[in-house]
């Protein structure tokens, strides 16, 4: 009886290891060059550091995010519209830039979801240009993995 108690009590203890690793955000992965383009996927990114890795890269990215994400970076730190050439919102077809950030982004698109996203990365392929991929939420490991799915492919076209 008491083994079968300390199996139970291991398998809560993984489970809730689980979910708190789960919270918390992972660190940013490069994931390599994709149409001469620098690719980097982060699951659950902290704000400021978010906002801090937008700001430090070297070329102008591609943000592919969900809206909690922009919601949050852009409720801080509205200055980092200045490092986007392209906003693609992976979960939201609607969403709302202030009018004086629509000069500093070549192009901004809401998509209902990731795969639609994906799509109008093709459309954005250019050298000189940093991807940054980042996903929020219940299902942010779902969309990595897609994510990682799609650049893994292409890359070997």
């Amino acid at each position: 009886m008491e083994e079968r108690n300390v199996h139970t009590g291991s398998e809560k203890l993984i489970q809730s290891r689980k979910e708190a690793l789960e919270s918390i955000g992972s660190p940013i992965r490069p994931l390599g060059k994709l149409w001469g383009m620098d690719v980097f996927a982060w699951l659950r990114p902290e704000t400021g550091a978010l906002i801090n890795t937008l700001g430090s890269f070297p070329f102008k990215v591609t943000w592919i995010g969900g809206i909690e994400e922009l919601t949050s970076v852009f409720a801080e730190d509205q200055t980092v519209v200045r490092n986007l050439e392209a906003l693609v919102v992976h979960n939201s077809n609607v969403f709302e830039l202030n009018s004086l950030w629509i000069g500093e982004v070549n192009t901004a698109v809401g998509t209902s979801d990731l795969s639609d996203a994906l799509h109008f990365l093709e459309q954005l392929k250019s050298n000189k240009r940093m991807v940054l991929f980042t996903a929020s939420g219940e299902n942010s490991l779902s969309l990595l993995r897609q994510f990682e799915s799609f650049v893994e492919h292409r890359r070997n076209e």
